[in-house]
């Protein structure tokens, strides 16, 4: 999968900006995010820059970003499904879904306030990649709903 290092560079930009407004990113992140932001933008991102993720749609890439509060938020990077060309999404992994705590207890309560405030986050940042322009998993859905629509 080919990935231009300036769209990839503009997406972490973004999910920084929304994900620690206000407060400094601590620095596992930036470090993490250097490689990539200090590429040339006319490049494509090596695939070695990136953590193998797993996806439905073949081979997926993630840059661990998080929020603080919840250090385990990604950017991903996946291919179109059904596209055989080297075609991308990004998409906003909340990586929150597998954790489970009994009904009733704090854990439950901190664990959905959790959620909603990563789901929050989520839809900030996606929807600030596709003010720019840049391609995201639920502008694919809208587009391939429109397309559908046009047929009928």
């Amino acid at each position: 999968m080919i990935i231009p290092a300036n769209q990839l560079q503009r997406a972490i930009d973004i999910y920084l900006e929304h994900a620690y407004a206000g407060v400094a990113i601590p620095t596992p992140v930036l470090e993490r995010a250097a490689a990539i932001r200090s590429l040339p933008a006319d490049t494509s991102v090596a695939e070695d820059l990136l953590e193998p993720h797993p996806g439905n749609c073949g081979a997926a890439y993630a840059v661990r970003l998080g929020q603080p509060l919840y250090p385990h938020m990604k950017l991903v990077i996946e291919p179109v499904p059904g596209n055989t060309s080297q075609a991308f999404l990004f998409r906003t992994d909340a990586h929150d879904r597998h954790l489970h705590a009994p009904p009733g207890s704090p854990d439950a309560q901190w664990l959905a306030a959790i959620r909603a405030s990563n789901q929050a986050l989520v839809d900030k940042i996606e929807s600030a990649w596709a003010l720019v322009g840049l391609p995201t998993f639920k502008e694919f859905l809208r587009q391939q709903l429109a397309q559908r629509r046009n047929k009928t």
